[in-house]
């Protein structure tokens, strides 16, 4: 398990090949908010040509520094089957607010609404600048 580990501040931090129960746990450690966001599935050239690497971030406020995320890798084959076990893990800890979205720039602006600061502040104007470029 030791993908599960901590990176530092102010980066998402990657929990690897984790099980969905796993990746639950460890996003609702040390949280002061009943809310979590998950993102969408997102998909990152891995090798620079062919290859994809699969993602979904997983936002939530930490007791001691607020607003953080976690980037959990999910399987080339069923990216989308491993979101959806990652959200049911989730619902064996209630109560919870879980907010299922679909689309980053949503997911910035919620978690600037859920969590304001300048973390969060600067990725929503990243991820709205990628947009505006694109």
């Amino acid at each position: 398990m030791d993908s599960l580990k901590r990176q530092k501040p102010n980066k998402p931090r990657d929990v690897g090949n984790a099980s969905p129960a796993q990746v639950a746990e460890h996003v609702l450690r040390n949280v002061n908010s009943p809310h979590i966001v998950i993102g969408p599935t997102i998909w990152q050239p891995s090798d620079g040509t062919a290859g994809k690497r699969w993602y979904v971030t997983i936002a939530a406020s930490e007791a001691v520094r607020g607003f953080r995320c976690d980037q959990v890798t999910l399987s080339a084959d069923s990216p989308k089957d491993d979101r959806a076990h990652i959200i049911a893990a989730f619902i064996a800890h209630r109560p919870l607010v879980i907010h299922d979205v679909d689309d980053e720039l949503y997911m910035a602006r919620l978690c600037e609404t859920l969590w304001p600061g300048p973390e969060i502040t600067r990725l929503r104007q990243t991820v709205e600048a990628e947009r505006a470029a694109s």
